[in-house]
C-alpha cells in the first residue's frame, strides 16, 4: 500500500528484510547505537556515504521526538528530552543530533510497550550529561 501512494520506492521484499532484521532480537545495543548516529549525523553512514538528504533523516528525527515510544513519547520526551524509537524487543535507539546515537536492550517492557530499563538509563544519562534537547539551559549549565 505504501509503495502505491508512492511512499516508498525499491523492492518491497527488501524493504520488509531490513525492517524484520531490524527488529529480531538479534539486534545489540551497539547496533542500535550505530542507526542512532546515522540518523544524528544526517543520514551520513560512519564510512562518510550519504543514504538520506538531511530532510529526510530530520522527518525521522521529528517522528522520533513525536510518537517514538508510542503512547509514552509525551512523558518520555518530558523526562528524557531525547529523540527515542523503541522497539517490542526491548531496544531503544536515541539520536542526538550532532552528537550520536545511544542504543539500550533490555526485554523487560512496560504497559505501553518499551523497555523499563532503557527508559530509566536514557533518563540518567539525559540528566547527567544534559542531553535534555527541550531545556538547552540545562545543558549548558552541567557544561560550565
Amino acid at each position: 500500500m505504501m509503495k502505491s501512494y508512492g511512499d516508498i520506492s525499491g523492492d518491497v521484499e527488501d524493504i520488509l528484510d531490513v525492517y524484520f532484521r531490524q527488529c529480531s532480537v538479534r539486534v545489540t545495543a551497539v547496533a542500535l547505537a550505530k542507526i542512532g548516529r546515522f540518523f544524528a549525523s544526517g543520514g551520513i553512514l560512519s564510512n562518510g556515504a550519504r543514504i538520506l538528504s538531511p530532510r529526510e533523516a530530520r522527518i525521522i528525527v521529528g517522528l522520533m521526538t513525536t510518537c517514538g515510544l508510542y503512547d509514552g513519547t509525551g512523558a518520555y520526551m518530558v523526562d528524557v528530552g531525547v529523540p527515542t524509537k523503541s522497539g517490542v524487543g526491548g531496544g531503544l535507539l536515541s539520536a542526538y543530533s550532532g552528537m550520536g546515537g545511544i542504543g539500550t536492550f533490555s526485554p523487560p517492557l512496560d504497559s505501553i510497550g518499551n523497555s523499563v530499563a532503557g527508559q530509566r538509563m536514557m533518563k540518567d544519562l539525559s540528566e547527567k550529561f544534559g542531553l535534555d534537547i527541550l531545556m538547552p539551559t540545562m545543558r549548558i549549565n552541567k557544561l560550565m
